[in-house]
């Protein structure tokens, strides 16, 4: 039976059968555009994001009479509703290799049916990329210089970790492209910093932000499809854990 997952519950625990999945369109690519006089054609002024995508679910289910169905639409309006302003992850029977970051749009509208069968469509807002699971593993290395493979044809923001207790530098290389991330190491300000690339910030222990105590050059960590080298170096590196989020469209 096909189901969908949605923070951490499946469709099925509610007894869901999905009938269709549909995701409506691709991301929008925001792009704007200026004309020059005297020159044929515009100039594209690209503001590098893509919109939100529409991923949408019908599903019916059965129970024994109304009072049955009462509860299970009550059970299932606290789950689907539970992450209000929130994205949660969304993952799926027809795509189990990948998640979204999802959040429920519009309201939960029960077609009713011999006070027995229910059948309704529910709506999610999602993130523009879908999210390799294999790519949202973090795993630890020792070494200062790391290969890592982007097998997606998209570019993935990293999240980096670093363990030392003197300054390091980390920096991120793949063809035609090298940016670096320089610390200076206070005493007992942290055992860790995470470099998170794609909300720009530093973090250390217990989440403190610690961007004051960081050199960016060249923008955060970006892993471009294809071979990609991070190489650490700095005075007592213990290990290097990196979480790559491959993604996809």
């Amino acid at each position: 039976m096909n189901f969908f997952e949605y923070n951490g519950k499946k469709s099925s625990q509610f007894g869901l059968h999905i009938q269709s999945k549909r995701i409506f369109d691709s991301p929008t690519i925001d792009l704007s555009f200026q004309t020059i006089p005297g020159r044929d054609g515009d100039l594209i002024l690209p503001d590098n994001r893509l919109g939100n995508v529409t991923v949408s679910y019908t599903c019916f289910f059965k129970e024994k009479n109304i009072t049955d169905m009462a509860d299970t639409v009550r059970q299932m309006k606290a789950w689907l509703f539970s992450c209000r302003g929130n994205y949660a992850k969304l993952t799926d029977s027809y795509d189990p290799e990948y998640f979204r970051y999802a959040v429920l749009t519009g309201s939960l509208s029960i077609d009713e049916q011999l006070n027995r069968l229910g059948s309704f469509t529910v709506t999610f807002s999602c993130k523009p990329y879908k999210y390799s699971l294999l790519g949202n593993i973090a795993s630890s290395y020792t070494q200062t210089e790391i290969e890592l493979t982007n097998p997606e044809p998209f570019e993935s923001l990293p999240v980096i970790k670093v363990a030392a207790t003197t300054d390091f530098e980390v920096k991120v290389s793949s063809s035609g492209y090298e940016t670096k991330v320089s610390f200076t190491v206070p005493d007992s300000v942290a055992r860790y910093y995470i470099i998170d690339s794609e909300n720009l910030n530093i973090y250390g222990s217990a989440g403190r932000l610690l961007n004051r105590y960081a050199v960016v050059s060249n923008g955060f960590p970006i892993f471009f499809p294809g071979d990609n080298t991070v190489t650490v170096t700095g005075g007592n590196i213990v290990k290097t854990v990196i979480t790559p989020l491959w993604r996809s469209l």
